[in-house]
């Protein structure tokens, strides 16, 4: 990676920004920063929910029978599926909105949390993979719509 950078890159980093803040024109109207605030809380919150299931639903899925390797492979499908999501969610929020599908897909995947933790069996991993797709799915959103949000601060949009 180190040579790569060097190539395209070849006045390193600095010489890069220079060319960048050169090109750009100061906003004229400074936008409000409540509601990259808002998609930044509900970020936070997302990112509590998918690292509790990864931390949480192994030892689950294990007390009701599963052996740790199984555990681990539906977990691994379930992260699969949100990288499904992750494209899926981008498409779907080209066409629908970027607002609106971020609420869908985050109340989306609350009853498939549900359904999973009332049932058992092929049914109870549906939901799991369900679950995930849902949750996953508004990340790349969440990236999109806080660059629309910060356009002078894309860095700290993507963070």
């Amino acid at each position: 990676m180190v040579f790569a950078l060097r190539i395209l890159l070849p006045g390193g980093i600095a010489a890069a920004h220079e060319a960048h803040a050169a090109a750009q024109e100061p906003p004229a109207d400074v936008p409000s920063k409540r509601p990259f605030i808002i998609l930044m809380a509900a970020s936070i919150l997302r990112a509590w929910a998918i690292f509790a299931a990864l931390t949480y639903l192994p030892m689950y899925l294990v007390s009701q029978g599963y052996d740790l390797v199984a555990a681990s492979m539906i977990m691994t499908l379930m992260l699969l599926s949100g990288v499904a999501g992750q494209i899926a969610g981008g498409r779907i929020s080209d066409r629908f909105g970027r607002k609106e599908f971020m609420v869908f897909g985050l109340a989306g995947a609350i009853p498939f949390f549900c359904l999973f933790m009332v049932t058992s069996g092929l049914p109870a991993i549906l939901a799991l993979l369900c679950f995930g797709f849902c949750l996953w799915a508004t990340f790349a959103v969440a990236v999109a719509m806080g660059h629309e949000l910060l356009p002078q601060n894309v860095g700290l949009a993507s963070g």
